[in-house]
């Protein structure tokens, strides 16, 4: 299930290396493509996916899992799903915020979601800290900003400024339902969690949220970095 941003690239990767009788499908947000509307809350995100996903596949089991917002949406489709009896074999989740835990809403909209996708793409933004201050503090700072992201790359020349303004309603409008994001219920499913060392205490937060079968392994890496880091241990579940 795709992240904050909305987009699935970050998953190209994981895919290709997957055995060949496994089938995978990534679910894009609503609002990129014309034509299809934005989602304000996951609960109405899952549903969606979950109609996608019956159509591809009517019958289970069902292996379910994303990164960052997308292993939340990923929980409350197996939280749904449960409730219509189907079974979810796996439910695997790579450093994704526990409800009630998110990020708080970004002072600067633009500049969260520019700097999410420089970090996606693993791309160094060419300003020093104090310049990063600076570009903040300046009355032009979107011009400026999104200038900047063309110029390096992370903004590709066939996005044009409108939409620009159409991926950030839609990054603003998913932080938003993370942050008011608050399961009914938890789930009976296992649950992986793949998560940063830095970030341990996701450990004690999804617990409480699933049943019996709870596993959680570590990695060296960052927000940002860990899906690669994980992708062989992904890999491996899968066969």
């Amino acid at each position: 299930m795709h992240a904050v941003g909305g987009v699935v690239s970050p998953y190209i990767k994981l895919s290709q290396l997957m055995p060949d009788d496994v089938s995978v499908h990534a679910f894009q947000a609503g609002g990129l493509e014309h034509g299809t509307d934005v989602v304000d809350t996951l609960e109405k995100m899952a549903a969606i996916y979950i109609e996608q996903m019956l159509e591809i596949q009517p019958e289970g089991p069902y292996w379910l899992g994303g990164w960052s917002m997308g292993g939340v949406i990923a929980f409350e489709m197996a939280r749904q799903l449960e409730a219509l009896d189907r079974e979810v074999r796996q439910l695997l989740l790579i450093d994704a915020p526990a409800p009630g835990y998110a990020a708080q809403e970004q002072t600067w909209p633009l500049g969260a979601y520019l700097m999410d996708m420089a970090r996606s793409l693993s791309v160094d933004l060419p300003l020093s800290a104090s310049e990063m201050n600076q570009l903040i503090e300046h009355p032009d700072r979107d011009v400026l900003a999104i200038a900047t992201m063309r110029r390096i790359g992370v903004i590709p020349d066939s996005m044009d400024d409108q939409q620009v303004s159409r991926r950030l309603q839609i990054f603003c409008t998913h932080q938003q339902a993370l942050e008011a994001y608050r399961p009914k219920t938890g789930i009976n499913s296992n649950l992986t969690l793949l998560h940063t060392e830095e970030s341990a205490e996701l450990r004690d937060k999804w617990r409480p949220l699933c049943g019996q079968s709870f596993n959680a392994t570590a990695f060296t890496a960052d927000h940002y970095s860990i899906l690669e880091a994980a992708t062989p241990c992904i890999s491996k579940l899968f066969n």
